[in-house]
């Protein structure tokens, strides 16, 4: 498929990226290797080239990098160059992996992050470093030396990329945006034991309070493995931090009703409903609950009637309940 697609777009720097990370994901490193050489054989077609430089020797020419052939190799200049930076740093570090260059590797990602100035182009870099030390650490002999520089490489990441965003269309407000951080987090936690997820998952809420989507990550990993106490204490700090999180109110009502702890509900959901008092899907949650579980009208009805006070519509799935 590959093969095909890159014969129809030969010039696409994407497409032979994902084609060569595909290949590494197989575990055929020869194909991968194939598909990054050629792809950057490519751009100096139409180039006499001295002393059949290598490969490494044509992307370092092309991303301005020093190169060891003896001969001044042509200068190279596209539209695809330009736009494609990012995929010609990428092709290039994963190129350098292959044929086993670690400190090579590593000083081009490096440079790339201080290079590249586009945000989203650093984060594809960040990604593919933290990939490529991940399955170093995996494979290290010296594996406590090898998680520590890993471990410091996340948090480097981790601190040093932006959360804040503009939203679209606005340049005045800013809104937290944690999912490359997220994504940076679950990474992680794919290269270290499971038993040191929850040390993991405090550590990153500690550094990021707000961050509502590992909070959650977090208290579903506890309720996976029967810590539900442990569970509800993350979920009671956290809507502290972030009262109008709805998910982590249903979470939160969720593990008090698994122990059958009724009263505590009821008080939760008028506290949930108090901190997001237009969320109709959690009205709708706290009348099927009085129904299901309270022996008194007068809770129901009240729960009614502050729903129709403050405008929230819901009379048919009243009546469809109380049928």
């Amino acid at each position: 498929v590959f093969q095909e697609a890159i014969s129809v777009n030969s010039s696409s720097l994407e497409l032979c990226h994902i084609a060569a990370s595909f290949e590494l994901s197989q575990d055929n490193a020869a194909s991968a290797i194939s598909h990054l050489v050629k792809c950057v054989s490519r751009l100096f077609e139409s180039h006499q080239l001295p002393n059949n430089p290598s490969a490494i020797d044509l992307y370092g020419q092309v991303l301005g990098q020093s190169i060891s052939v003896e001969n001044k190799l042509p200068t190279v200049t596209s539209d695809i160059i330009a736009e494609g930076q990012v995929y010609l740093w990428l092709n290039y570090t994963l190129l350098l992996e292959l044929y086993g260059d670690y400190s090579g590797a590593i000083e081009a990602y490096e440079t790339a992050l201080y290079v590249l100035k586009n945000s989203h182009d650093v984060r594809k870099i960040w990604m593919q470093y933290l990939k490529y030390q991940c399955r170093r650490t995996a494979s290290s002999q010296t594996m406590s030396r090898e998680q520590k520089t890993f471990t410091d490489l996340v948090n480097r990441c981790l601190i040093t990329m932006a959360t804040q965003v503009h939203p679209p269309y606005s340049s005045t407000f800013l809104w937290s945006d944690y999912s490359f951080h997220n994504n940076v987090i679950s990474l992680y936690l794919s290269c270290v034991k499971e038993d040191c997820w929850s040390a993991v998952y405090e550590r990153y809420l500690r550094m990021m309070p707000d961050n509502a989507i590992l909070a959650l990550r977090w208290c579903q990993y506890e309720i996976r493995v029967g810590n539900l106490q442990e569970a509800q204490r993350i979920c009671s700090g956290c809507i502290d931090v972030m009262p109008c999180c709805l998910p982590l109110w249903k979470v939160a009502i969720l593990l008090e009703l698994k122990q059958a702890n009724y009263k505590e509900v009821h008080r939760m959901y008028w506290k949930a409903t108090q901190a997001l008092p237009f969320a109709a899907t959690l009205w709708k949650d706290f009348i099927l609950f009085e129904v299901a579980y309270s022996n008194r009208l007068e809770d129901i009805k009240e729960v009614i009637e502050v729903c129709q006070e403050i405008g929230i519509n819901i009379e048919d799935y009243v009546a469809t309940l109380l049928k």
